[in-house]
């Protein structure tokens, strides 16, 4: 059951992200900082401008964001993502 739960989550952080507009704003350093970094492919990302936290993935010949949600669902918050 877990593998299945598993498989799910991948398949739904594969689904749902993000199509930003404009890439600079994501290489803006005193916008975007890494509050951290889980291991080499997944960091946890925080847009200072709207307080929301994101879950960034990057592998080989891909890459990925979404919005990294709290035990409710809703978009966590900055300051509620645990260091």
């Amino acid at each position: 059951m877990l593998n299945k739960v598993y498989v799910l989550f991948i398949a739904a952080l594969l689904l749902v992200g993000c199509r930003c507009g404009n890439a600079e704003e994501w290489n803006d350093p005193d916008r975007i900082s890494t509050i951290i970094e889980i291991n080499r492919n997944f960091r946890i990302m925080c847009d200072r401008s709207t307080n929301i936290a994101y879950l960034y993935y990057s592998g080989p010949h891909r890459a990925g964001i979404t919005a990294y949600l709290n035990a409710d669902g809703n978009p966590a918050r900055c300051n509620e993502v645990h260091r």
